[in-house]
């Protein structure tokens, strides 16, 4: 048993080829233990997808190669969205997070692109751009070349038909060169993103295969212990096993005690061994025991995992140790014992540990379980006297033990030691932080100076023209710095990528040949206690990735990110020195335009006064001026709002209804004198000197002339300064002057403005307008020089008529046009033309009196006391109580200028037949007894000599009428007090004595039927009430009539009858045979009682 290990003796140990059942299972169980164990390092998302199934499965088979293939071939960094894949690897295989991290780095760059790209195809030119450029560039050399010579022969090429005009340039080339930044980010991440996958797939496959080793370990150790125990190896009962520490050590427990007697029955085990010889002792043995830690106690449970026990083990290597284990402590009196099953099943167990197919703690259980069994059957065979041959045996078998440890020691100890040199080696080597310190110690100095010079940071605004040549020309020499340290950073960088790159790929290389050889040997490797060193990738690709990260970010002295801000930054630059240049030319050209503009503009800001005062126009304040100053305010809302209307020609003041316009309203322009603008000329006369001495004063101040002038500079400088984005100092202080004058002029501007008068009027707005004022000083002036004419004129001609009044009979028309001119309702009127005017009117009304008296002879009339108006119609009812001794009386009186002139006097009292004479002296009266229903129409007309009819009174047209009614209403209530007094009487005969004989009802009652229903009605009951309310009498077409509302109460005693009987009644009643009846009843009735 020298040569355990031999290829030969490994084939005799080794059982065959497991059959393909027995495969799947195992697959299925590593699949059961894989999933449970890596579940909890991911999220719910990533459970969802077929990439974690794909992975299970392939794992679980040994073959991660292809769906890890898949994942890093699906993943593109022009693909967005194909994240998934790669965050779950980075989740499952943190050794790999780094070059995963550098991977989706350059995705990053994707999504930034493709969003940039989203608002770039707008115009044709950026079309021309990405074909030409973008599309055609596979690398960022490529992209540099085509990026440049689009740039030479679109932009600057002006005989291009599609070159870009000149003010469009600036912004177009800002657009072109951020697509090229864009696209060179992407480029640069896509090139480094190759050979991050190549590796990133060879470490992701290398830890897939150790995971499935050490699941497969899990697998073996479940399987073992369920075999030994008689239980079915099920996917269920493996993950059960694993995840339940509480059935693994039931599971074990029923292993041990597979096949042992009961307690009483066995017999205390021998500790002798043969005098002179060392007792084996398990610590000796080839390899120590190991617990394994699922066999540490679980937590205690109030619920107890028990498994039967069987009367023999199971099957499997462990199954068969606990049988050999069962068979020493029991072999009493064999002499010797077979210690070479012993020692074969040692060795086949050492073999499988060996080559990979039996699990460290499994092989430790067996290696205890046949060390025991064997010294067992040592001690029993001594105890029946056989000590000698079975000491031969079982030394035999101890010397096989040794060796087996032997063995196994030096293989675990080789196998360490070159693991540990293996990751030793990978510590050691160089790191790109190590040579990313070397670049920031070689470029750091540079870069500093770089981002500290701000030479380009051109404020023209600060110095002057002179100055700012001279630091336009240092931002020149500092974009030349910065492109000789463009090519520096992109060497450096190229290095950089260099070494990363070849690090990444020996660190991929060396831990893909340590991690082969960890697998193969996984086991062994367990056994001798050379696991896994996790971190270790972890840290050394993780560190790789931060430095490679930390070389691409902004502040990084090197990398695609500080090589873009370096080309940005020139181009920054270049567009500021440019544009400063361009600055600077029109800042010269604006200096030589404007500065002897300057001086002519500060000569317009001060102004002098009438009375010779320095006026300042810049804190000069236009309506503090005209409202307190020049006092325009108070004159235009106060005195021009009225005067100006009332005076012109549009106002005739000869309609007492006419009307005018007034601030927001209106008045009448009779209502004139009670306000403030209605004067006298002469008061006018003294307004409008002082108006124009105001508006003088003001035109002295040549508002006007200094705003045309303000103006005209304005616009001569204008153009040239807003050409200048950025002005220099020594421009900038022209510049301040103008914007004085600016200020000035737009102060102006609003003083001057020709606001409309009725503004003026309102107080709404104000004006310093020359023109306006002098406009509105011409208006005033032209009218108070008219109404001045106006006066004089009219009472020339009334001095002329008062001479001779008899002239004024005609109407001549000058007369009447001086009187309408002159009503004294526009202005006041002087005390010479009112004396004038009122001489001429009291001899012109005592003309006209004289005449209108002969023209309507009658000067009063009168009925009774009652007037009778000359030109209105009125109609009265009358009765007895109206008249004067039963008789109506007419009076009257004559014009004292008619006295005389009449031939004839005539009155009528129908307004037909004017029949009556009478005397045609100042009084006149006639008297008469009117009939009772009889209208009169009182009417006198007066005949002038010659027997021309003059006017009638009252009028033709107009009448006074009387209609006469004998009686009253107090008659006709006493009538109804009567009526009631016979008809509750019941008395048909006083009741009949006050109905008409002619009487008539609506319902065509006849009179013998009224008197004999009364009659019955009176015979019948024995009271009657007749209750009459709400009277009500008026004149009728025959007299009176009465409408009232009765009620009608009717008793028969000796029944205890009550009847009632209410009634609407109205009737017309008048005089027959001098006393008061009824004449007809046309509604209701008071004869019918049922």
């Amino acid at each position: 048993m020298k040569k355990i290990f031999s290829l030969a003796l490994c084939s005799l140990f080794i059982a065959g080829p497991v059959p393909a059942s027995a495969g799947n299972a195992l697959t299925d169980c590593i699949l059961e233990v894989l999933q449970e164990r890596l579940e909890k390092t991911i999220d719910k998302d990533f459970k969802d997808t077929e990439y974690w199934k794909d992975l299970l499965t392939n794992v679980a088979n040994g073959t991660p190669e292809a769906v890890v293939q898949q994942i890093m071939e699906d993943y593109d960094p022009k693909s967005v969205g194909k994240d998934i894949g790669m965050k779950l690897l980075e989740r499952l295989v943190p050794e790999a997070a780094g070059p995963i991290g550098l991977l989706l780095l350059a995705n990053d760059a994707v999504y930034a692109y493709t969003e940039y790209m989203l608002t770039f195809y707008k115009d044709l030119h950026f079309q021309y751009f990405t074909e030409e450029v973008l599309k055609p560039s596979k690398t960022t050399r490529e992209l540099r070349a085509n990026y440049n010579k689009f740039i030479s022969e679109f932009v600057d090429g002006g005989g291009s038909d599609r070159a870009v005009k000149y003010d469009d340039r600036k912004a177009e080339e800002e657009k072109f060169h951020n697509a090229f930044l864009q696209a060179f980010r992407l480029l640069y991440r896509a090139e480094q993103a190759a050979a991050n996958r190549a590796n990133a797939q060879k470490l992701v496959v290398k830890k897939f295969k150790i995971m499935r080793a050490q699941a497969k370990g899990d697998v073996e150790v479940a399987q073992a212990n369920l075999e030994a125990a008689g239980q079915q190896a099920s996917p269920a009962n493996v993950r059960r096993f694993v995840k339940d520490a509480d059935y693994a050590a039931a599971v074990r427990e029923a292993a041990r005690k597979a096949g042992q007697k009961p307690a009483a029955e066995k017999k205390k085990e021998p500790e002798a061994v043969k005098p002179g010889a060392a007792k084996p002792d398990a610590g000796n043995s080839a390899v120590k025991p190991a617990t394994p830690a699922q066999d540490k106690p679980a937590e205690k449970k109030e619920t107890k995992v028990t498994v039967q026990v069987l009367a023999q083990p199971g099957s499997g290597p462990l199954g068969n140790s606990l049988r050999l284990l069962n068979a020493g402590r029991e072999e009493e009196g064999k002499t010797p014992p077979d210690f070479s099953a012993y020692s074969s099943a040692l060795a086949d167990a050492s073999n499988k540990l060996v080559f990979g197919d039996m699990a460290a703690s499994v092989y430790r259980e067996m290696e205890q379980n046949i060390s025991i069994g064997a010294e067992a059957g040592y001690a029993n065979c001594q105890k029946d006297g056989n000590g000698d041959p079975c000491w031969q045996a079982y030394k035999r078998f101890q010397a096989d033990q040794i060796q087996v440890k032997e063995n196994l020691k030096g293989l675990g100890e080789k196998l360490s030691a070159e693991l540990e040199t293996m990751r030793k080696q990978m510590t050691a080597a160089p790191k790109p932080s190590d040579k990313l310190g070397e670049m920031f110690k070689t470029l750091g100095e540079k870069m500093g100076r770089a981002d500290k010079d701000n030479s380009c940071n051109l404020n023209l605004s600060l110095i002057d023209v002179k100055k700012a040549a001279e630091r336009i020309n240092e931002c020149k020499a500092r974009i030349g710095y910065l492109a000789s340290l463009i090519t520096e950073v992109e060497a450096k960088t190229k290095e950089f990528q260099d070494f990363a790159a070849s690090y990444d790929q020996k660190l991929a290389a060396d831990y893909a040949a340590y991690a082969d050889k960890l697998a193969s040997n996984y086991n062994l490797a367990e056994y001798a206690g050379a696991g896994l060193d996790s971190n270790l990738l972890q840290n050394l690709s993780g560190a790789s990735a931060r430095a490679q990260q930390a070389a691409e970010a902004d502040t990084s002295v090197i990398g695609g990110g500080r090589i873009v801000n370096l080309r940005r930054a020139i181009s920054d630059n270049t567009a500021r020195s440019r544009e400063a240049q361009g600055q600077l030319e029109l800042n010269n050209a604006f200096i030589a335009l404007a500065a002897p503009l300057a001086a002519q503009a500060e000569s317009q800001f001060k102004a002098q006064s009438k009375d010779g005062k320095a006026v300042d126009l810049e804190t000069f304040d236009g309506q503090f001026y005209y409202t307190n100053v020049a006092n325009f305010h108070s004159l235009f809302t106060s005195f021009f709002s009225g005067a100006l209307t009332l005076l012109s020609p549009k106002i005739s003041g000869g309609d007492p209804r006419e009307t005018m316009p007034y601030k927001q309203g209106s008045i009448r322009v009779w209502d004139a004198e009670k306000y403030p603008f209605y004067e006298t000329v002469a008061t006018h006369e003294s307004i409008l000197k002082d108006f124009s001495e105001r508006v003088a004063a003001l035109k002295e101040l040549g508002l006007e002339a200094r705003l045309k002038t303000l103006q005209d500079i304005l616009k001569k400088v204008t153009p040239a300064a807003d050409k200048i984005r950025e002005m220099t100092a020594d421009a900038g202080a022209l510049m301040k002057v103008f914007n004085r004058a600016g200020a000035v002029a737009k102060k102006l501007e609003a003083y001057v403005r020709p606001a409309q008068l009725i503004m003026l009027f309102y107080g709404t707005e104000y004006t310093l307008s020359a023109e306006v004022m002098q406009q509105t000083l011409d208006t005033y002036a032209k009218e108070v020089e008219e109404i001045k004419a106006t006066e004089q004129n009219s009472v020339e001609i009334f001095k002329r008529y008062m001479a001779a009044p008899v002239l004024m009979e005609r109407e001549p028309e000058d007369l009447l046009n001086a009187r309408t001119a002159l009503n004294c309702k526009k202005w006041k009127c002087s005390a010479t033309v009112w004396q004038a005017y009122r001489t001429l009117t009291d001899a012109q009304d005592k003309l006209s009196a004289e005449k209108f008296q002969l023209a309507s002879p009658v000067g009063s009339l009168a009925v009774n006391g009652k007037g009778v108006a000359q030109q209105a119609s009125y109609s009265y009812e009358w009765s007895d109580a109206d008249l004067a001794g039963g008789e109506m009386k007419i009076t009257g009186t004559l014009q004292p200028a008619a006295v005389g002139q009449l031939a004839s006097l005539k009155l009528s009292l129908d307004c037909k037949a004017f029949d009556i004479d009478l005397p045609p002296g100042p009084q006149f009266s006639y008297s008469f007894r009117p009939r009772s229903g009889q209208r009169y129409c009182i009417k006198v007309q007066p005949v002038m000599a010659g027997g021309k009819p003059a006017m009638a009174w009252p009028a033709a047209d107009d009448y006074f009428t009387i209609d006469y009614m004998a009686g009253n209403r107090d008659e006709v209530k006493a009538f109804y007090d009567r009526f009631k007094a016979a008809y509750e009487g019941r008395n048909a005969s006083q009741v009949m004595a006050l109905v008409s004989g002619d009487w008539t009802a609506g319902d065509g009652t006849e009179l013998s039927d009224l008197e004999e229903n009364l009659r019955n009605n009176f015979r019948l009951y024995d009271e009657i009430k007749y209750d009459i309310s709400g009277l009500n009498v008026s004149k009728g077409s025959r007299g009176w009539q009465a409408c009232y509302d009765v009620a009608i109460t009717s008793r028969i005693f000796k029944r205890s009858l009550k009847h009632e009987e209410k009634s609407k009644v109205c009737e017309d009643l008048g005089e027959e045979g001098g006393k008061l009846k009824l004449l007809r009843t046309s509604s209701g009735s008071y004869w019918y009682v049922k």
